[in-house]
């Protein structure tokens, strides 16, 4: 296998905050350096009001990406993890899930597929 790309919808967690947009930036960047991943760019916006609160953003990586959106009126997450090298995404997720006590019952769907 080269490759898996993860994509997950998180329900029922309080993402409005401009301190929990920066500590999920912050941990998806760790996670990378973490499995020897290069980040190349990463942006993000913080969405202020009149606008729904909330936060979009990327992380550009030498194998590919890692993505997330909020959904802050309905509570929702849209995260997708891309990998085109041999870091295990889904690992990475479940890490990401215990930083932030996630739980099986947060977690609406989840797809993972393995590439190449």
């Amino acid at each position: 296998m080269k490759g898996n790309h993860l994509i997950t919808d998180i329900i029922n967690v309080d993402c409005a905050s401009a301190d929990y947009c920066e500590k999920w930036l912050k941990v998806l960047k760790e996670q990378v350096i973490n499995n020897g991943l290069k980040i190349i760019n990463s942006y993000s916006h913080i969405f202020l009001p009149p606008d729904l609160p909330g936060f979009t953003g990327y992380i550009l990586i030498d194998a590919s990406h890692f993505a997330i959106h909020t959904y802050t009126d309905e509570k929702k997450i849209a995260l997708d993890l891309f990998s085109c090298g041999n870091v295990n995404t889904m690992f990475i997720f479940e890490s990401i899930c215990k930083h932030f006590a996630i739980t099986k019952e947060n977690i609406k769907s989840i797809h993972y597929i393995e590439r190449f």
